[in-house]
């Protein structure tokens, strides 16, 4: 039986990749370099996957780790290359960390919207997005009109919306 402890790093590594890369890319004005900064962030985080307490951000503690390797590109990459000042960057990381907390918070509260909706919503909204034709070919398969799937799909998003702002409401008002 495997380690609930790594299973559950694991879990929140593949999940974090994306906004672990992004948060590089927004330090890091080469794309070859993010991308190497990225593997070596990576490689830190599995070697010390055991450091990783699971009750506090995964994210978080991934951009810690990110932000040494970047300090460290910059210190020893300024001769090869302008950098931003260590201060901008700082500024910059801490925007995206913010940004990226805000975003995972919509996420969360898309999915808890999604899941209140009907059914047959739900389902409207799965083929909508996951369908890889076009509206009117999506519609044709339904028996609906263009024009009317477009109108259906337009009410749901804006009641998917608002659904989303009362949830972030009601956490920033508790």
């Amino acid at each position: 039986m495997a380690d609930p402890k790594l299973q559950a790093f694991s879990q929140n590594f593949v999940r974090a990749q994306r906004q672990v890369y992004g948060y590089i890319v927004s330090q890091t004005p080469n794309r070859s370099d993010a991308e190497d900064l990225f593997q070596k962030t990576s490689l830190t985080m599995w070697e010390k996957w055991e450091q990783y307490d699971p009750e506090s951000s995964f994210f978080h503690w991934a951009c810690a780790i990110a932000h040494n390797h970047i300090r460290n590109f910059r210190r020893t990459s300024r001769r090869r290359h302008l950098a931003l000042p260590d201060d901008l960057a700082d500024t910059v990381g801490a925007a995206h960390m913010a940004a990226e907390g805000q975003l995972e918070a919509r996420r969360d509260a898309l999915q808890r919207c999604l899941e209140q909706l009907p059914n047959n919503q739900r389902q409207l909204v799965h083929r909508r997005y996951a369908h890889e034709g076009s509206l009117s070919d999506l519609a044709g398969e339904m028996g609906l009109t263009a024009n009317a799937l477009y109108k259906s799909i337009g009410r749901i998003r804006q009641a998917l919306h608002d659904c989303i702002n009362r949830r972030l409401q009601m956490e920033r008002d508790s």
